[in-house]
């Protein structure tokens, strides 16, 4: 796919030419939109090969211009496809925390497995929001009432909170969890860390 062969010909266009104003990036990002457009269109694609070309893709990515394809992997991916992908780098995160070696190296894929899964959620945020914002709510259809099994009478305000702040926990997971890398390393200024204690 031509698209393709644009997006993987990101490094030569980076080291020889002077991007300063973004603009080769911006290019690549275009080409990633448009390549999970081309994509899309194919047909008889298992979801399974998608995700291992949007995963491979990512990983070969040195400059951080192919974020488009996590950031809008709902172009091309379903939820539960999206998800798939998002655990590859859940592994991946694991594994770097777990690595021994090069302080520098374990950290980059630390951050690019954390930037990914972020990217990826953003992208699974996107495709519910896009379904809240279609349905137009108002005041009077906030304040409608549901029974839930567990804690009676609730409102769809306090649904549509709770998905906010349950999105919030897990970017404090994420938080934590790249914190506690350091909880050795931060020597005397522990007891000011209190983020290493959690």
């Amino acid at each position: 796919m031509l698209a393709e062969a644009f997006v993987r010909s990101d490094e030569r266009f980076f080291e020889q030419a002077d991007d300063s104003d973004g603009a080769i990036g911006d290019a690549i990002r275009a080409g990633c939109r448009l390549w999970l457009r081309a994509a899309k269109a194919q047909p008889n694609r298992d979801a399974a090969e998608w995700i291992d070309r949007v995963y491979a893709l990512v990983n070969a990515d040195e400059y951080g211009a192919r974020e488009a394809l996590l950031e809008h992997g709902d172009l091309l991916l379903d939820e539960a496809s999206l998800r798939a992908l998002a655990g590859r780098f859940e592994a991946d995160l694991e594994k770097a925390l777990h690595a021994r070696g090069a302080a520098e190296r374990r950290d980059h894929a630390v951050y690019k497995a954390a930037a990914a899964i972020g990217l990826i959620a953003d992208a699974l945020r996107a495709q519910n929001l896009a379904v809240l914002d279609s349905l137009r709510l108002d005041p009077e259809t906030l304040a409608r009432t549901g029974m839930h099994p567990e804690l009676g009478r609730v409102t769809l305000a306090q649904l549509l909170a709770s998905w906010v702040v349950h999105d919030i926990g897990h970017l404090a997971q994420i938080s934590r969890v790249l914190a506690k890398r350091y909880g050795g390393e931060v020597g005397p200024w522990r007891e000011y860390s209190p983020i290493l204690d959690r």
